[in-house]
């Protein structure tokens, strides 16, 4: 008998059941908004009787510009993209409090382009590097956070990515640990074909003539390389696993 798992995808300590193997995904251009109330503190900030809303982005809308949506990420907001080198400038030019509230956190150290692929060998090297389960993704979350104590009202709202480990969030899952050890094996394959699946609908994809990039940051006081790919003819990036997040073109930045 074959099992069926429920992989949970954990935000903020939050974790919530997006979908279940075996079972077609229809949520890459979805988000989840959760309200409630409570008496605690997120990121160094102390809370009363504050309502937070937490919104969480699985990918980029799936459309072939974003932009045209009211959509836009730090790669695109800011200098015009006449080239691909365009985006990373836009990147460290954006990656302050004023748009990430954690990224002094997260320090991005350097950018550097690696090769242009235009064979089948090293499209599937690159396709094998992000979509590793080694590999770290991120996690993105916006909170608004309202706080009342006595007198006082405060409003505020907080965006952060957060770096972690593909594997861990499945390894570390009450899910996981439930599983008997000899389905641990099929459970990874599993996982890894679901991956896969999600960066397809998501259209994350490699072709030939696209650039490939590493950008280097900081993270718990080691450093890590994060592969990006970067369309040269659009002059887009179409790859990230981390930094291309959408925002609203409205209220990227938290505050002026």
């Amino acid at each position: 008998m074959n099992a069926k798992y429920i992989i949970q995808f954990f935000v903020f300590g939050i974790y919530l059941n997006l979908f279940s193997l075996n079972a077609q995904n229809h949520i890459a251009n979805d988000s989840i908004t959760i309200i409630y109330h409570s008496n605690s503190s997120f990121m160094g900030y102390t809370r009363y009787e504050a309502t937070d809303t937490i919104t969480t982005y699985y990918g980029l809308p799936i459309t072939d510009d974003p932009t045209k949506n009211g959509w836009i990420t730090l790669y695109e907001f800011g200098e015009q993209l006449t080239n691909c080198d365009c985006n990373f400038e836009n990147l460290f030019r954006n990656w302050t409090p004023q748009f990430i509230s954690n990224s002094e956190n997260i320090p991005l150290l350097s950018y550097h382009f690696v090769e242009t692929v235009n064979d089948s060998d090293r499209i599937n090297y690159y396709y094998d590097i992000l979509t590793n389960l080694d590999v770290l993704v991120g996690r993105h979350g916006e909170r608004n956070l309202y706080s009342k104590k006595e007198l006082m009202e405060t409003e505020e709202k907080v965006r952060v990515i957060e770096p972690y480990f593909r594997k861990e969030s499945y390894a570390n899952s009450p899910v996981f640990k439930s599983i008997p050890e000899h389905e641990k094996a099929e459970f990874w394959k599993k996982v890894k074909q679901e991956i896969e699946t999600m960066s397809k609908i998501a259209r994350f994809s490699i072709k030939s003539g696209d650039q490939i990039y590493v950008v280097k940051f900081k993270f718990e006081g080691k450093i890590y390389d994060n592969y990006v790919v970067c369309d040269p003819e659009k002059k887009r990036i179409t790859w990230d696993n981390i930094f291309n997040v959408p925002f609203n073109k409205e209220n990227i930045k938290l505050y002026d």
